[in-house]
């Protein structure tokens, strides 16, 4: 999931807020394992996050 800043850039900064955030989580809605930040946060400071995708990662 991802959540953008809703025109308000000071809010993508702010490690309180839930704007501008890339969102994991389970299947059950859980935090998903691996998360940095022990939370349903896998990254902040997004204005617009979009168009994203997901795909396991792959050793060459």
């Amino acid at each position: 999931m991802a959540t953008g800043d809703a025109s308000e850039r000071h809010l993508a900064q702010d490690k309180k807020s839930l704007y501008g955030r890339i969102l994991r989580d389970t299947k059950t809605g859980a935090a998903a394992p691996g998360n940095p930040f022990g939370n349903r946060v896998y990254s902040y400071g997004h204005r617009n996050p979009q168009e994203l995708a997901w795909d396991r990662w792959r050793p060459r």
